[in-house]
C-alpha cells in the first residue's frame, strides 16, 4: 500500500468511529468481539476497507467523550452530528466495496485490465477524497461542540491513541486476544 493511502484510510476509519451509532449508546458494552469480528481495522482480504468491525465495537468515541468528561448535552449533540452523517458514509462505504469489487472481477489477463485499473485507481482517488471531505465537515461539528479546555486536550488523546494503535500494530499476531502472555521458557 502506497505510504499515502494509509493515512486516508485512518482518516476514514476515525469518520466511521463517530458515525458508528453504538459509539453513543448509554449502555454498557457488549460482551466478545465486535460485529465483524476481530479489532475491526483489518479487513479480511487485507486492503484496509470499511465494514461492520471497524466501528471499533462502538466504544471508541464513548472513550474519547469520557476522558474529556463530556456532558450528557454534549454527547446528545455528538450523537445528533453522527446520525445526521451516518448516511454519507455508509454510501461512502458502500460505493468503496462496489468499486474495489468491480476491479477484482477483472482478471490481469484481461485485454481491459490497464484500463479497469486505471478507472478503480480514479475511483479510489475520488472516493478517498470525499471521504477525508465527510470526515472533516463531521470533525468540525464535534468540535463546536467542544469547550475549549477540552479542545485543548484533544492533541494529546489524539497522540495516546496514535500510540496505542502503533503498539496494537506491532503485536498483533504475536499473541491471540484475551490469552495471558505464555509462561517463560524453562530451561
Amino acid at each position: 500500500m502506497r505510504s499515502w493511502t494509509r493515512p486516508l484510510i485512518v482518516t476514514a476509519a476515525l469518520g466511521a468511529a463517530i458515525a458508528a451509532g453504538p459509539a453513543f449508546s448509554q449502555q454498557p458494552p457488549p460482551d466478545g468481539p465486535p460485529p465483524g469480528g476481530g479489532m475491526g481495522m483489518h479487513h479480511p482480504d487485507g486492503m484496509g476497507g470499511m465494514h461492520d468491525g471497524m466501528m471499533m465495537g462502538g466504544r471508541g468515541m464513548d472513550r474519547m467523550l469520557d476522558q474529556l468528561k463530556a456532558t450528557p448535552e454534549q454527547r446528545e449533540k455528538v450523537k445528533a452530528i453522527a446520525e445526521k452523517h451516518r448516511p454519507a458514509m455508509q454510501k461512502l462505504v458502500e460505493e468503496k466495496r462496489a468499486s474495489r469489487e468491480q476491479f477484482l472481477a477483472v482478471e490481469p489477463g484481461d485485454a481491459n485490465y490497464s484500463k479497469a485499473v486505471k478507472q478503480a485507481s480514479q475511483k479510489a482517488a475520488e472516493l478517498a477524497s470525499r471521504g477525508v471531505e465527510q470526515h472533516a465537515a463531521l470533525r468540525s461539528e464535534v468540535y463546536q461542540v467542544l469547550t475549549p479546555e477540552q479542545r485543548a486536550q484533544l492533541p494529546q488523546l489524539r497522540a495516546q491513541m496514535k500510540a496505542q494503535m502503533k503498539d496494537r500494530a506491532a503485536n498483533r499476531g504475536k499473541q491471540p486476544r484475551g490469552m495471558p502472555p505464555p509462561p517463560p521458557a524453562q530451561q
